[in-house]
């Protein structure tokens, strides 16, 4: 009896081998896998420690910087500058103690931000930030409304 064409295989049919040594001939081994992974994490801690070191200051950034920008110059020259701009660092606070009451002051106002203040004095911005180091403790400018600002 001859097949029909639908009854006929038209792919041949394959054993399906359940042993050991078929499996790992066609899967990566599980200790090679493992290997790699703890390498893998072994990198990725080493890559956070140095961030988290970095990132807090472990080193001295600024020495650093100057040694690589001035070769030449040692970290004691660094040491004698630095306690060199904290001595005229206390002049300068010294010459700004001078009497308040000759100073012109404006009241701020709602809404006014340090531009809109400075033209209202008619200064320079910057001469509005020197003559108020105290609005500027936090870096930035630092006003409420009805604070007194010195404009001269």
């Amino acid at each position: 009896m001859v097949k029909k064409p639908w009854e006929t295989k038209v792919f041949a049919e394959r054993r399906q081998n359940n042993s050991r040594k078929h499996k790992v001939s066609t899967v990566i081994s599980t200790p090679f896998l493992t290997i790699l992974l703890v390498v893998f994490f072994a990198i990725i801690v080493g890559i956070l420690l140095i961030v988290i070191y970095t990132a807090n200051g472990g080193s001295e950034k600024q020495s650093l910087e100057e040694a690589f920008y001035n070769p030449d110059r040692t970290t004691k020259n660094v040491e004698q500058e630095t306690t060199s701009v904290e001595e005229v660092k206390e002049t300068q606070t010294t010459v700004e103690t001078t009497p308040k009451e000759n100073r012109k002051t404006i009241t701020v106002e709602a809404g006014e931000g340090p531009s809109r203040i400075a033209e209202r004095g008619g200064i320079s911005l910057e001469k509005l930030y020197e003559l108020n180091p105290d609005k500027m403790s936090t870096g930035s400018w630092l006003a409420h409304p009805g604070d007194e600002v010195f404009v001269e």
